[in-house]
């Protein structure tokens, strides 16, 4: 294969720069060996004792040392020739398309690095929100922890009052059942007092509003609004002047006033009258007729 043709214009001779380095650098070792030398006599002659004195050893090292320099910069100064007579051998217009293709890719190293160096500052930034974010969650532990224990409690209370709905919804199943299947008026219960001189009937309308004592013998039906604690005073005194021998209750239960219907029966039973029970619908209205 033919020889590639060079350029017309000049070509570049770097001969000169190789004698220079080859020149400098043989001057540099020669300077080393001198002063070493001069050093190991200045001390021979100044009658320094033998550990002051290099050995044959250490010279050797020494001598190692500078044998490795030597061969660092024939190696260097081979690879810095050989690059020279590569550029030599291109023509100034290749020279150029070179310096100016290293100079492109300088320019996208730069571009690379500066990239980087954002990505670098965006992550830095993403960190220090993630490490406030941290600390913030760290802060709000206590009172999470705080709501997770509420909503446990409160997970408990819902399951303790859907078994006392439970059981009150037996409860009055119960009374429902030993209530037969009576016929009453949808809209309206009308008791009639029975005649005869037998103990007598008192009715009282238990629902989530009070006790409503009918027929009262004052005149009048009494309405008892329920307390925040225990039973309504006006019911627990009309409890106390009645006769056991001559009266009985008969407690008219809504379905809103079973969850007082233990009270109102223990108090009941304090006082040694007698109880029946009548179970409505929440809207029916009661009439007492003489």
């Amino acid at each position: 294969m033919s020889r590639r043709s060079r350029a017309s214009g000049p070509a570049i001779s770097l001969f000169s720069f190789q004698d220079i380095i080859t020149s400098v650098t043989a001057i540099l070792i020669l300077m080393v060996l001198i002063l070493t030398l001069e050093l190991i006599a200045r001390l021979q002659k100044a009658g320094a004792s033998a550990a002051d004195v290099r050995t044959a050893a250490d010279l050797r090292s020494v001598v190692d040392d500078l044998e490795g320099a030597i061969k660092k910069l024939e190696e260097d100064l081979a690879e810095r020739t050989r690059r020279a007579g590569m550029i030599a051998e291109l023509s100034p217009g290749e020279l150029r398309a070179s310096i100016q293709a290293s100079g492109e890719a300088a320019a996208k190293l730069q571009d690379t690095i500066a990239t980087l160096d954002r990505d670098l500052e965006k992550a830095s930034i993403e960190r220090r929100s993630a490490e406030s974010k941290l600390v913030e969650i760290v802060k709000q532990r206590p009172e999470t922890d705080a709501l997770e224990q509420k909503a446990e409690d409160l997970s408990d209370s819902a399951a303790e009052l859907a078994e006392v709905n439970q059981v009150e919804a037996e409860r009055l199943q119960s009374l429902e059942d030993r209530q037969g299947t009576r016929e009453r008026s949808p809209s309206t219960l009308v008791f009639n007092n029975p005649p005869g001189a037998g103990p007598q009937p008192r009715l009282i309308d238990l629902s989530a509003a009070g006790v409503r004592i009918l027929g009262n013998r004052i005149g009048g039906d009494l309405t008892c609004d329920w307390p925040v604690l225990g039973l309504p005073p006006g019911f627990v005194k009309w409890l106390a002047v009645l006769d056991g021998k001559r009266e009985y209750v008969v407690v008219i239960l809504r379905p809103s006033g079973l969850s007082r219907y233990d009270d109102v029966c223990a108090a009941i039973a304090e006082v040694n009258v007698g109880i029946g029970t009548e179970l409505i619908s929440e809207l029916m209205t009661v009439v007492v007729k003489d």
